[in-house]
């Protein structure tokens, strides 16, 4: 990973709220500049055939439109539904099909439009360069038209008749080879229900959201809970860890929960991540403790604000 990278996610790791919205913003449009100056040309260079985005990197279908390749998307996060139909994913409301719910949806795509506005100002500047004439209020003006894969399993998604033909769920791309092994305490482990936590490699710098699982688990005994922290935190700047905890800077996940009986996990995740009815119907099935993070919806400031953890 390029050195530039590596310190905006060191930054954005111990930003929340308003400040880390406007961090992202600024390194989306700032990289969506270099992309627009250098990926026409390497791309002609490289006599590319077609080409494979993000769509997290808004507006840069502009290129591939221009050069007239070939492209499809990929959304490696949670998708994004701009349709209004269902919440984006961004938000933790319910899904309903009332017309308030709709109305309510509809808002928070027109917020977080306006929230991203320094990005498409960036697109439309290329667009106007190379001469192509954008919709700019349609937020999938520049996606493919070909295919748009979502790594969400349908059955983990929300039940709509409104999503495109061109969504396909695919479900994760990887089947844990290639990733790499980490140095796990597998001694330590006790045999106890485990619960496990990480906050990824973006937002894994703010002790405020371990020391809130730390102290969801600690007062209930009889449960092993693994902390994966990444290289941002000290382990020490977190509060009422169990006596048991193991924190670790890396982990992999699949190995860990190969290790361990289906009926002895619990898990940590943002209620955002758990979209579906089906989702929820599947989860209440199995005796495991299901560890959620609240979020606080703020639809013209911060899509996402961490409130509290509870278990149940």
């Amino acid at each position: 990973m390029p050195l530039g990278l590596v310190r905006q996610a060191e930054q954005l790791s111990k930003l929340q709220g308003q400040a880390a919205l406007e961090f992202t913003i600024r390194a989306v449009a700032s990289g969506l500049e270099t992309f627009f100056k250098n990926l026409p040309q390497t791309l002609l260079e490289a006599r590319v055939d077609a080409l494979v985005l993000d769509q997290v990197d808004t507006g840069l279908g502009l290129v591939p439109m221009h050069l007239g390749i070939p492209y499809v998307h990929v959304s490696n996060a949670l998708h994004l539904d701009y349709s209004g139909n269902t919440p984006l994913c961004t938000f933790d409301w319910p899904h309903e099909t009332t017309p308030e719910a709709l109305a309510r949806n509809q808002a928070g795509v027109r917020g977080l439009m306006q929230v991203i506005e320094p990005v498409t100002s960036v697109a439309d500047a290329y667009a106007a360069q190379v001469r192509l004439n954008i919709d700019w209020t349609d937020p999938l003006a520049t996606m493919s038209e070909l295919a748009w894969l979502t790594q969400t399993p349908k059955e983990f998604d929300f039940e709509s008749p409104h999503w495109p033909s061109r969504l396909h769920h695919t479900g994760p791309f990887h089947d844990g080879l290639g990733r790499i092994e980490s140095d796990f305490p597998w001694d330590r482990l006790t045999g106890e229900p485990l619960v496990y936590a990480s906050m990824g490699t973006l937002q894994n710098g703010l002790e405020s959201v371990f020391s809130a699982i730390a102290q969801a688990v600690e007062p209930r005994p009889g449960m092993h809970l693994v902390l994966s922290i990444g290289d941002s935190l000290d382990s020490k700047q977190i509060s009422s860890l169990p006596a048991n905890c193991i924190v670790v800077t890396s982990s992999n996940p699949l190995s860990l929960f190969r290790h361990w009986p289906a009926t002895k996990r619990c898990f940590a995740a943002p209620r955002s991540l758990i979209r579906s009815r089906r989702c929820h119907n599947l989860l209440a099935e199995f005796p495991v403790l299901i560890s959620l993070v609240s979020v606080t919806p703020q639809p013209s400031r911060s899509p996402i604000s961490y409130r509290s953890l509870s278990l149940s």
